[in-house]
């Protein structure tokens, strides 16, 4: 049991070491599109390096790629509309008199998508961080928290975080919230 929990966290450092460094300098950081394959999710860990320099409130810009089909081939087709009848309505000497009107059968030229292909899709987000509920860092402090970004389908924008302290000397409770579905908040709090 011992040896499993030493391998598991030995993994977990592991996997902090290979992930992408990001100093937190500016209010506003554009990381790029994430790392992902194309037709997989997406899943990649950043290393966000807060130091003395960084701002209390930071928006992170990123993308991931969503995959959608799309119509790559369109044919004007001939389509039959049956026949129908519709009742008329309208008012005589205060009296509604309803009649039935008979329209014919025709042909409605449409365009009708043929030919579909599978396409990725660049889909840009924003992550804003707030560290304003906590105490600002002194001379070459550093804190590095790894931010784990991962895209539950390919089909689909939506993606979970994590955050973990790696480096630092405080504790912090991070919170994650959301406006009306789209100002996504990472808060961090003293415990």
């Amino acid at each position: 049991m011992r040896s499993l929990f030493l391998v598991i966290i030995t993994l977990l450092s592991m996997s902090y070491a290979f992930a992408r460094d990001v100093e937190l300098k500016g209010e506003t950081i554009d990381l790029g599109p994430l790392t992902q394959t194309d037709f997989q999710p997406a899943h990649e860990t950043l290393n966000l390096i807060r130091t003395a320099d960084s701002a209390e409130k930071i928006i992170l810009q990123y993308s991931l790629k969503t995959q959608e089909t799309v119509c790559t081939r369109y044919e004007t087709r001939p389509v039959w509309v049956p026949p129908y009848y519709d009742t008329v309505c309208h008012t005589v000497n205060n009296q509604q008199v309803c009649n039935q009107v008979y329209h014919p059968g025709y042909y409605d030229y449409r365009q009708v998508c043929v030919e579909t292909a599978e396409k990725m899709i660049s889909d840009d987000k924003k992550l804003y961080l707030d560290f304003g509920h906590i105490a600002k860092l002194e001379g070459n402090a550093r804190e590095v928290f790894a931010l784990e970004v991962a895209q539950r389908a390919v089909r689909s924008s939506i993606h979970d975080l994590a955050v973990q302290k790696i480096e630092g000397a405080q504790d912090y409770e991070v919170k994650e919230y959301t406006v009306l579905g789209f100002k996504r908040t990472l808060k961090f709090k003293n415990k």
